[in-house]
């Protein structure tokens, strides 16, 4: 019986597997299958709302990475899903931007507007986060 890695935790996980030919007692020597879980990005993304002036839109909205690791990188569309089409190439986080990477940012006029962004480690691992500017 084949060994189920869980992927429920990240880390290595050593299994020792064997073979053996059917309808016979023939067992191979034992071989040590390593699998590797990478942990997915924890970080988190906050919509900041344009200011108004009167009845006035700044046009001033942002996106905002929080928790997130040096190491990083974002790449954000207007809508969900997801689209590779209309994204934004992946980028780090700027220094000194306080986890800032999206701004000029109009308010909705007539509806809530969603975000996805697309957030990967340096494992490759991705995780999106859909913030809503309202």
């Amino acid at each position: 019986v084949a060994p189920v890695p869980s992927a429920a935790t990240a880390g290595t996980t050593l299994y020792y597997v064997t073979q053996q030919v059917p309808g016979t007692l023939c067992e191979s020597g034992m071989a040590v299958l390593t699998v590797t879980v990478n942990p997915i990005p924890v970080a988190e993304v906050i919509a900041v709302n344009s200011l108004c002036i009167g009845s006035e839109t700044q046009n001033n909205g942002k996106l905002i990475l929080t928790r997130y690791r040096n190491s990083d990188e974002v790449s954000w569309n207007i809508g969900t899903p997801y689209n590779t089409g209309t994204a934004t190439a992946f980028a780090q986080v700027p220094a000194n931007s306080n986890g800032t990477f999206a701004t000029g940012l109009a308010n909705p006029t007539t509806a809530d507007q969603a975000y996805t962004v697309r957030i990967k480690n340096s494992f490759n691992c991705t995780i999106d986060r859909t913030p809503v500017l309202t």
